[in-house]
Order: C-alpha cells, then structure tokens, then sequence
C-alpha cells in the first residue's frame, strides 16, 4: 500500500466580499472613497476612489461576473475542500480586495486598507490551523513591518507584477520590497490579474474579457521575469527567491530560451548583462503549474530540469485547478518534488509542520 501523496498549494485566494465595506476602518477623512460593495447593472463590484473593480468595461476590462468572479466561500467551507481534494497545506494568498490595492492612487489610503487586510488575512490562516499559511499583501508603498512579518504563519509576501502607476520591476520603490524580503527570508508571490487597471500592455489593448484575461498572467509574468533578469536584480539581491504564480509553466522554457538569447546578444543595452539566465531562475524561481500544463506534465519537467515547478490551484476562482489531474502524467520522485517538496524548500517550510 503507498503512502498518501502530501499535497502543498501555493496559491488560494481568500474571499474578502464581506469585509469590504470599510468606511468605519479608515481614517474619517479618508472614508469618502474607502472600499464599498456595490451593484453596478445587476452586478456586484468593488468600489474604491470612484473606480469600479474589476472595470466593468473599457480596455483592460474585467470579470462580467464582478466580484462574484472569486467566488465567497466561508473558511469552513475552504476546509473541507481541501480536505476532499487532498490538499494537506496552502498559502492564503489575497482576493477581490487584496488584487485592486495596487490601483489605490492615495497613498494614506493605501496604506491604511493594506494594514487591516493584511492584519485579516493572517487571522485567517491562524483560524484556519497550522497548516495555513499568508502571503501577505505588500505594496512598494505600503510594506508591512517585520515584526508583523516575524509571525510563524506567515511564509511569503504577495504582489502584483504590474501596477496602475506602472512601475517596473528595475524602479527605485520596488527595490524596498526586495530588501525587506531579503531580510525576512520571504519569497515574494507574484500573481497577475484582470480588470485592475494594471499596467498590462498586451491586455489593456482588449474591451473583451476573453481576451484581456487570455493574455493578462502569462504577459505580466513575462514582464516581470524579464525585468527582473534584465536589470541584475537577482545578482544584487542574491537571496531573492519570487513564485510566479497562476501563469502556469508551458510557456517558460520557449521564453526563457528567447530571453538567453537576447541576454547573449543584446546585453550590452541592459544593466543585468552577464547574467547566467538558467541558473538564476534554478536558484531564485519557482513556477506554478495550471490546467493548460495537465497533458504530458511529467516528461516536460524532465526535459526542463532547471525550473521548479509548484502547485497553485488558484481556488474559489471559476478557473480553479483540477489539483489531482495536473499530476496524472507524473510519477516518481518528481512527482513529489511539484506536489510539496518544491514548495517546502523554497519556502523554508518543515514537512512536520504541514500533516
């Protein structure tokens, strides 16, 4: 008889529709334009500073479905699901309200709604038993402190890769994130979105859900990965190690060969030049896997041995992973390795820890 296959998700989004009304949260000057739940044509959104979230309509537009899209299912409810799918630990990682903090334009604002949702989510996961984790909401104007950080159910921090003030990875506020991870020992979650007025060239150029959703995770994740090894940022932070989440991972080696390439014949005009690609991503990357990687999974991760591939499933989302069937073509130590051990060693996680 084997034994039960461990099972460790890096990426399950909380459901905050219930916390979202914040007017008594923020300072009284502030609740003006603090976040509200609203209902826009028989849809429910988020509101926030006269913006609807996700964006109803207009380029870059979001769900139909609202914030419906994220699904609200209680923690109880979460538990027993991942009870029945065999899912042994998680990272709650943030929902409707926790994606579209990035688009907050006042900056007290900001702050003050990261502070309390950060503070919830880690309740969350405390309630939620040991074997739930936090990837804390962070900001590069915003950061949570590090002694908040210092709590033992805490194991990453969380980010958008693009933001509405379009700030690229190589930027100056971006460098306080990759500092205070590195002090932390914190791998830095990135999880793209759709309809948060983010910075996401390919689709921003679409008023189709379709289609912005269709190229929205897969574009931002390049972005990032690209801007992060262009400009050396892991060569001046050598412990930064980001999780490239809900993207899945059949693109990435068609990619990273062009980017090698373009490393090997372009460095010159960027300041990452010299910079090992494949190495960089085996020491300081992980990905995780989604539906679209299910077919031949096993024998692609051989054949790509450098990258470190993870489960996310990205539940309640209507696009949530069929958790067992992404592993039906992988076996062995493999097998293990996708299923929780990636996961355990990049996040510096005990398999005691995680029963």
């Amino acid at each position: 008889m084997t034994d039960k296959l461990k099972i460790f998700d890096v990426d399950q989004h909380l459901c905050d529709l219930n916390i979202c009304d914040w007017e008594l949260n923020v300072p009284t000057h502030l609740q003006h334009k603090a976040p509200k739940n609203v209902v826009v044509n028989g849809v429910e959104r988020l509101w926030i500073e006269n913006k609807l979230y996700p964006k109803e309509s207009g380029f870059g537009v979001g769900s139909p479905m609202g914030s419906k899209a994220g699904g609200n299912v209680t923690l109880e409810k979460r538990l027993s699901w991942m009870s029945t799918v065999g899912i042994d630990g998680a990272i709650f990682t943030p929902g409707n309200l926790g994606m579209a903090i990035h688009s907050i334009e006042d900056i007290e604002l900001k702050h003050a709604v990261c502070q309390t949702y950060r503070e919830w989510q880690l309740e969350q996961a405390v309630i939620g038993g040991s074997h739930c984790f936090a990837g804390i909401l962070t900001d590069p104007f915003s950061l949570p402190t590090k002694s908040f950080l210092a709590h033992e159910q805490v194991c990453s921090l969380y980010m958008r890769p693009t933001n509405a003030q379009q700030i690229h990875m190589w930027e100056e506020p971006m460098h306080n994130v990759y500092k205070l991870a590195c002090e932390m020992d914190l791998p830095i979650i990135l999880h793209g979105g759709t309809g948060y007025y983010q910075n996401s060239p390919v689709s921003d150029q679409y008023d189709n859900y379709f289609y912005s959703h269709l190229f929205s995770h897969t574009v931002e994740m390049q972005m990032a990965l690209s801007e992060l090894i262009g400009h050396g940022i892991f060569r001046e932070y050598k412990n930064l190690k980001i999780i490239f989440v809900e993207a899945g991972v059949s693109w990435v080696p068609s990619f990273v060969a062009r980017l090698h390439h373009h490393m090997k014949r372009l460095g010159k005009y960027i300041p990452g030049k010299g910079v090992d690609v494949y190495e960089t991503l085996y020491n300081n990357c992980m990905f995780s896997v989604f539906n679209e990687d299910a077919e031949g999974l096993g024998n692609f991760l051989i054949e790509n041995h450098w990258m470190k591939a993870a489960l996310g499933s990205d539940y309640p989302h209507w696009d949530t992973m069929n958790v067992m069937g992404i592993l039906k073509d992988v076996h062995g130590e493999i097998r293990n390795k996708v299923a929780y051990q990636n996961a355990f060693d990049f996040l510096r996680i005990g398999a005691e820890t995680v029963k």
